[in-house]
Order: C-alpha cells, then structure tokens, then sequence
C-alpha cells in the first residue's frame, strides 16, 4: 500500500490546513465582483483555492511517498549436467548421446511448469547452457557446486540436480566441498561402475626445463586392473623414433624409470606407450600420454640475500631449485655480496633490517640494472627501505602487525594464472604483515590485495614495479612458506606455490634493455585450453606504450601460417588463441615503431592429456554421500522421471515472498503539479464566468 511519509511534525500539517483557509476566506469574503454570486459557486471557488494552497505548501515540507511492493520468488532448481568424456568411455555411449539427453531435456521441462529452472553444464569449466556433447577432458566437481552457490546465494536456491559419474579429476574432493552449502543436492548416478582389465599410464614425472649435452630421468607410473601377472611393453618415443623400450611384468602399480639424453635446444616431445601382452583392453586411449621438455643451454643465477634464516628463503629456493634454468644461491647478508653483477635477479628477505643496510648493493644494482625483490617482514628497518632508491614506500600507520590472505587482482595480467591456482589462491592462509599503507614511485600491478579478517581490502600484499626498464616485486608480509605447506596439504604437491614464485621470476628477468618488446606464455598447453599470450613494449624513455600495432604470425608443424593481432588494453597487449589443434608450434611477433622493427620468436606444444581416460570406472559412492549430506537422495537414469515428485513433496522447497520498499520525492511527481494548475485554472474559469476577474 503507497503512503506518504515527511520528516517534520504533523503538526504542520494542523497550521497549513489553518493558513490555507484563512487565506481563501478572507481572499473571497469581500470581493465586491463576487457579490451577486451564489453562496454556493463561491464556496466552490474557496475550496479550489484551499485545496491548491494546501498542497503547494505540503508540497514545501518535502514529503515522500513510500511504496511497497511484494515480490514472490519460485524456488530455482539448477541442473548440474557433467559434461565430460568419460561418460561415454563404456558400452552404453549411444544412449547417453540419444535417449538420456531427452531425458534430462524432459526432466528440465517437467520441473519448469512449477519452478524456475537453469541447466548448467561443467567439466573444464561451467557454462549456463543446453548444449551436452560430453567432450570435456577434465572434471572439477567442487568448482561446479560452489559456482552454483556463489551465483544463487542471495536467491531462493531450492535444490541442485548434480548429473555425474562422480569420476573428478582436478579440483578439492566434492565429499567435503558440501558440507559448506545450505541447499539440496539430487544426484543422478551416470557412467559404468564395473572393473574392466585395463592398463594406464597414471603418471609421469620428469623435468620440464633440462639442460643441452645432459642425461635427464624421467619416471612413469603404471596401474594395472585385472591384468596383474601379465607381461607389458612400455616405451618411449621421439619422431617416431624409440629412445627407450622396457618389458616388464604388471602388478596393481608399476614405477618404471628411464634415463634419455638431451640432444636437440627447444621444445622435445616424448611419446610413452605401453601395450600388454596378448591381453585385448576395451580402453586403450589411456596406454598413451605425451611430456615435452624444454632443452636450455644457459641458466640464470638468482641470489636469495636474507636478514637470518627464515622458512620462506627455504620454500623460495625449492621452488626455484625444480626449474633447471634458474642457478640458485642464497646466503645470510654480512654487509657484502661477491660478484653481484654476475646475478640477474636478487631476492632480499626482511632487508635492510636495523643492523643490514643495503643501500651499497641497492646502488650496484642499479648501476648494473639487475631487478630485484623485496619481502617485508618483523625484522625489516621501514625507515631504511623507504629511503633507498626502491619503487615502493611503506607508510607504517602504527607499529603493529596483522594476518593478511591475498585476494587476487582480477586485472593483473603480467601473467597468466590457471583457474585451479584461482581456487589455490582464495583458501591460502594468511602471512606477516605491517599495518601500514603502500605507495610506489612508478605505476604498479598488484597481483594480490590483502584481504584482513575475511574482508577485501585495497592494500596490495603482492606488487610490480617497473622504472627505467629495471623491474622489481615487492611482497609486503612474510610467511609465504605457510603458502607452499598448504599447497601440498591440499593437492599433495608444491606445482601452485612453484607455479607462482616462477612466474614472478621469470617476469622479472625478462630483459627489457636487449628488447623493448616482450611476451610472457606458457610452453605447455593442453588441448581445449585458451592459449593466452601477454606483450609489452616500451619507448626509449622506457615508458610502456601500445600505440602500434603488434602481429603474430603462428606456424604449425605442417608449415601452415595463421595470422593474428594483439588486443591492445591500457598499456600492453593481450592475444587470446582458441581451437589449436594437438601439436608444436612456433610464432613471430611484430612490431614498428619510429623506423624501426621489434621481432620476439618462440614455441609452444599443444598437448593432447586427456585426464578423462585415465580412470574410466564411475563413483557412485561419492555421488550418493553427497546427496547423503544434504539429506536427500541419488538416483538411477531409469529413476530420472521420480525426480519432480520428491521435489515437488520436498515442503523445504516452497516460494519465496519478498518485500521492496522505494521512496520517491512528491514534490518530482508532474501529475501532482497538473492537478494544481487544473484547479487554480477552474477557479479562473468560474470566476470570469461569474462576473469576477
């Protein structure tokens, strides 16, 4: 119901009504022209008159007219439709591709005529749409749900329909993922649960960076089903040539390790291959997987120079120590460094502390134009560390410290970060650091916001900093080893943390003097990926600039040519590639400026790792504990049709009545303003017709 609300006393309203009929009383009660009027055409005349007053003065108190409005929600039931290969990896791929799609088709049109609903399909990633084509090659269930969430978590989220053969191969497991949601999740229980003889390649580990003239490992780990006993061939190939071919004897797991030698600079691509003997397999994609080395013939040194001995410098240097290309030297600073220029990046861990200037080897590194890093801790001296000649300053606000998370900057894009490091990212524990606020001398990019007890601030916790093609990192907290354990507790590896703290790296020591253009990628793509490649340029003055254009010509292993050009977003470049097909390519990127030509080259393979043909056996234990936990129940594909029934009986699903209050100001409102001007013109009216004016 609209009513009308004003911030004085009603008060007014009393003396308004009294001003406004004294006024047309006295304005008509000795008016001569009127006086052979009609009592009653003059009482008329004074009720307009009254009536306009009263409102043009109410009107001066500003009131407001207050609107209510109810609003009911149908409850929203979201579909989760798996969208992986590997539902069809098993004897019944026809019927998931014909007479399940009308199924769960249907099953979507049922449920509409009562609720709202949205069908979502995921597997590398989740998308709101009604395509199903089961070609997805990775399964992240916990990113289904929880994207589920996130977008319905202010609306009347009824129930989600999760459709799955519970097979997950990136991702935190979805058994405890549930536990955090406040909805009911059906399951529909796809794929095939009977063990087949089978024989995969689970695994492989080797150095993705190796050195040229030297012997490398690599070790591949096999699993077996039903085939223990039985003899197996494995080997490793390189243009179609066998570097290495083993016989072995299969049990339920098998480590079979080789040794190659690095013979050719570039990108390497292994095939590994293993066939059993005599035995027919029904899934034989996963016998196959494909590595591509990278063979380097120099190594940059990195020095890690820090205060005292700390977890961080140790978690760093293994990191750095699993890329062959960096040479790694670290020591506790004594006042000297030997041989700086030698170095092409230094790292300094809570330095200058109150004892440790650094301002010579600040000097020496800007003398020899070495980038640097800095991390800032308890022991570091923050009155010293803004007077040398850094990119950044530290304006401590009180002598304090807190826990600070990172929020990642959705804009950075020195560097591309994978969707699993997102997820890495937004659960890491929080580290060290001042209460304080950061500035820099220059324009940064801040990779990492510090979010403080669950609240996202502007304060950077990770930044860049680029002056005089000289670049530099600051981290503003120390406890980044906290990062790495958490790293390994989660998914059982360091690939997230080693993942970061090499791309800061290598950005850092990309050499911006020997060429102003410089493109930061990846050497390893997997089909289905979006191979995204970042540029920069800078003018003489070392001033980044996008004003010319930037082409790249792409060539295949065919010699086929594909041409593209760069994006161009406040002062780089961005080009984005979709659709590359399996295979090694190499590229040449352009660009004039000022008469001149700027060429970078380089490579990178597109690999076909399909992780849905490792393992192809379903899980539906996983998928009936998870509806378990949300008290509701899996089901069948015979069932899907008893769906809409238990969730129409389901009483926790019921619409959802809201209430939208809005205020609007009366004095803005034309219709009240036409009303007015329509009784003061009647009262001229009646007033000339009757004589008076």
């Amino acid at each position: 119901m609209p009513s009308i609300i004003i911030d004085y006393s009603y008060w007014w309203l009393v003396g308004i009504v009294v001003l406004a009929g004294l006024y047309s009383f006295i304005l008509y009660r000795k008016d001569k022209n009127l006086s052979e009027v009609n009592r009653y055409v003059l009482f008329v005349l004074r009720a307009f008159r009254f009536l306009s007053v009263v409102i043009l003065l109410f009107l001066l108190l500003n009131p407001l007219l207050k609107i209510i409005k109810k609003h009911t929600e149908k409850p929203i039931i979201a579909i989760l439709q798996d969208n992986s290969s590997s539902i069809l990896y098993n004897k019944d791929s026809l019927y998931y591709k014909t007479e399940y799609l009308k199924k769960i088709n249907k099953l979507k049109a049922d449920l509409s005529s009562e609720f709202e609903t949205v069908l979502y399909t995921f597997g590398n990633k989740i998308e709101k749409t009604d395509s199903i084509n089961f070609k997805a090659n990775k399964t992240n269930i916990s990113k289904a749900i929880e994207t589920i969430n996130d977008l319905y978590i202010n609306r009347n989220l009824g129930a989600v329909i999760l459709a799955s053969d519970g097979i997950y191969n990136t991702g935190k497991n979805p058994e405890y993922i549930n536990k955090q949601l406040n909805t009911t999740i059906y399951t529909i229980l796809l794929g095939d649960t009977s063990i087949k003889k089978d024989v995969k390649i689970k695994d492989v580990i080797f150095n993705k960076d190796v050195f040229l003239a030297n012997s490398f490992p690599i070790n591949v780990t096999v699993q077996s089903t039903k085939l223990e006993g039985e003899k197996a061939n494995i080997k490793i190939i390189n243009s179609d040539k066998i570097l290495s071919e083993k016989e072995i004897i299969l049990s339920k797991t098998n480590k079979i390790n080789f040794v190659l030698n690095a013979e050719k600079k570039g990108q390497n691509r292994y095939k590994i291959e293993i066939t059993p003997d005599l035995v027919k397999e029904e899934n034989t994609i996963n016998n196959i997987t494909e590595i591509v080395v990278n063979v380097i013939d120099s190594r940059k040194k990195i020095l890690l120079l820090a205060n005292s001995p700390h977890p961080d410098i140790y978690a760093i240097k293994n990191s750095l120590e699993n890329n062959s290309f960096y040479k790694i030297y670290s020591q506790i600073f004594n006042g000297e460094v030997d041989n700086l220029k030698d170095y092409d990046l230094v790292i300094f861990h809570q330095l200058p502390s109150k004892n440790k200037p650094i301002i010579n080897i600040l000097e020496k590194l800007n003398r020899y134009n070495i980038p640097s890093m800095y991390i800032i801790g308890a022991q570091t001296n923050i009155d010293k560390f803004n007077k040398l000649n850094t990119s950044f300053s530290i304006i401590v606000q009180k002598k304090s410290f807190e826990e600070t998370a990172p929020n990642l900057n959705k804009k950075f894009s020195l560097f591309t970060l994978n969707d699993d490091f997102e997820n890495y990212i937004n659960e890491l524990p929080p580290i060290i650091s001042y209460f304080a606020n950061y500035t820099s001398k220059t324009k940064t990019n801040i990779l990492f916001n510090q979010k403080i007890r669950n609240i996202n601030t502007d304060r950077p916790l990770f930044m860049f900093a680029e002056q005089n093609s000289k670049r530099s990192a600051l981290i503003s907290g120390e406890g980044i080893w906290r990062w790495r354990m958490y790293d390994y507790m989660q998914n059982k590896s360091f690939d997230n943390f080693n993942t970061l703290i090499n791309k800061t790296v290598q950005f850092l020591t990309a050499n911006l003097k020997d060429n102003p253009l410089n493109l930061t990628y990846n050497k390893i793509y997997q089909t289905n990926d979006e191979i995204i490649i970042n540029a920069q340029f800078v003018n003489e003055s070392f001033e980044l600039i996008n004003t010319p254009d930037l082409l790249l010509q792409l060539q295949d292993a065919n010699d086929i040519n594909y041409n593209y050009s760069f994006d161009k977003y406040n002062d780089k470049y961005r080009l984005k590639i979709s659709g590359l097909e399996k295979g090694d390519y190499s590229f040449k990127a352009m660009l004039k400026f000022a008469g001149k030509t700027y060429v970078v080259t380089g490579s990178f393979s597109v690999l076909n790792k399909n992780l849905e043909n490792i393992n192809t056996v379903a899980n539906h234990n996983l998928l009936r504990l998870i509806s378990k936990q949300s008290h509701s129940k899996a089901f069948s594909i015979n069932d899907i049709g008893k769906i809409k029934d238990v969730i129409t009986q389901n009483t926790n699903i019921t619409k959802v009545n809201y209430y939208q209050t809005s205020l609007s100001e009366l004095i803005n409102n034309v219709w009240i303003f036409i009303f007015i001007i329509f009784l003061i013109s009647l009262e001229w009216f009646i007033r000339k017709y009757s004589g008076g004016y």
